[in-house]
């Protein structure tokens, strides 16, 4: 059973967005039972075409 509590906003933030916030995101979600969002800081061209 997740837990909730008071309504709250949590932001993880890192430079990319690639890795670390949005594991950041999904564990807490996991976790907490509360919504949160990631978001980056450096915008970068993502090479889709390999």
């Amino acid at each position: 059973m997740k837990r909730r509590g008071p309504e709250m906003n949590v932001l993880f933030g890192c430079n990319g967005n690639v890795a670390r916030s949005q594991i950041a995101e999904t564990l807490f979600n996991h976790l907490s039972g509360h919504q949160v969002t990631s978001a980056g800081t450096a915008v970068r061209h993502l090479d889709v075409e390999g």
